[in-house]
């Protein structure tokens, strides 16, 4: 221990006085509420944001606190709540031309690779797929 001490450059007593003392009443209520809004955080499945589990901490433990005080204290915990992004379409470009339709919807064929038909779809947020 004196060398632990020697090395963080702490005197022995104030090592042990540290250690003897009880937490703080602040201490013991930012522990409540970090419970609280790590529960609060976990039961949202990690969605909710520092104001939603602000609210679900004052209804649960009934401690009075503002949401700038929640908001660190997810932050110190690693909580950050998920966040979605809404599709947007692309605009549609205007067709310059029209490609005339071959087949006109005459699907059979005499004979084997006569006719041929491709489509290509885009698969939000994954890839294009093409099929033949």
């Amino acid at each position: 221990m004196v060398s632990l001490c020697k090395v963080l450059s702490v005197s022995r007593s104030g090592y042990y006085d540290w250690k003897k003392r009880s937490t703080s009443k602040q201490e013991k209520r930012q522990e409540i509420i970090i419970e609280a809004a790590r529960q609060s955080y976990l039961d949202s499945g990690k969605m909710y944001g520092y104001r939603k589990v602000h609210h679900d901490v004052l209804e649960n433990t009934g401690l009075y606190c503002c949401a700038e005080t929640v908001s660190p204290l997810l932050a110190a915990e690693g909580l950050k709540s998920k966040t979605i992004r809404r599709h947007r379409y692309p605009k549609t470009a205007k067709v310059k031309s029209v490609i005339p339709n071959v087949l006109s919807r005459n699907f059979t064929a005499l004979e084997p690779n006569q006719k041929w038909v491709s489509d290509i779809t885009y698969i939000y947020r994954l890839c294009f797929t093409g099929t033949v």
